[in-house]
């Protein structure tokens, strides 16, 4: 009889530190969940905002990045592989300042990553232009 018990608490233990395991876990993946939807977001407003004033006024290169900026409320951006990055958005200007282009950075390099290709910086891609 003791050693039932024994097993029966054994086992009990046991589906308790799976359950509690699968717990975290899924409480880990929502928050990643989280973020990587605002991130989509954010850059989704962007991009609405800078075609909207794009396509309303012809607005050039200075109006389209106070825009995108003013919309994700970050004020750092960079250039690489001929975009202008605005958190994960890009632009590519023409050299009139004209928009020819909008990019995610995450969807750009994991495509790559994907096709087992080197980075825009090394090779200039169809969809980055």
């Amino acid at each position: 009889m003791k050693w039932m018990l024994s097993l029966a608490l054994v086992a009990s233990l046991a589906a308790n530190a799976w359950l509690s395991f699968h717990l975290l876990d899924a409480g880990v993946t929502q928050t990643y969940m989280g973020d990587s939807i605002q991130k989509n977001r954010t850059a989704l407003l962007q991009c609405i905002a800078v075609t909207n004033d794009f396509l309303a006024s012809g607005a050039r290169r200075e109006a389209l990045v106070a825009k995108a900026k003013a919309v994700s409320g970050v004020d750092f951006t960079f250039s690489n592989d001929g975009h202008l990055w605005i958190g994960p958005f890009g632009m590519h200007f023409d050299e009139d300042g004209r928009l020819n282009s909008v990019a995610e950075w995450d969807t750009v390099y994991e495509q790559l990553k994907k096709r087992g290709r080197p980075t825009p910086a090394q090779e200039q891609l169809p969809y980055c232009q």
